[in-house]
């Protein structure tokens, strides 16, 4: 999710073959419901976090310290832990 337009999102989708959809927040309510958000240089900025959502909807983990050279290592993590929690 952030503030970009959907098409800038089908690009982005497209050049990484991302196999899910993005979120285009253009009026940055999901930013607000989420309070993930801040100013930089006096504009609003969507916050850097990752939220692993179930499929009933609930948050099972917030990382708010992401780590873009090796998110997907810090999600698998997280998912290992909590597959053993289980």
């Amino acid at each position: 999710v952030n503030y970009d337009s959907p098409e800038s999102h089908r690009e982005f989708i497209t050049e990484h073959k991302l196999p899910f959809p993005l979120l285009a927040d253009t009026t940055k309510n999901v930013a607000d419901s989420y309070d993930a958000k801040s100013f930089f240089f006096g504009w609003m900025v969507p916050d850097r976090i990752t939220y692993l959502i179930d499929e009933k909807g609930y948050i099972l983990a917030i990382i708010e310290d992401v780590d873009t050279g090796d998110h997907a290592n810090q999600i698998l993590a997280i998912l290992k832990k909590l597959r053993k929690e289980d």
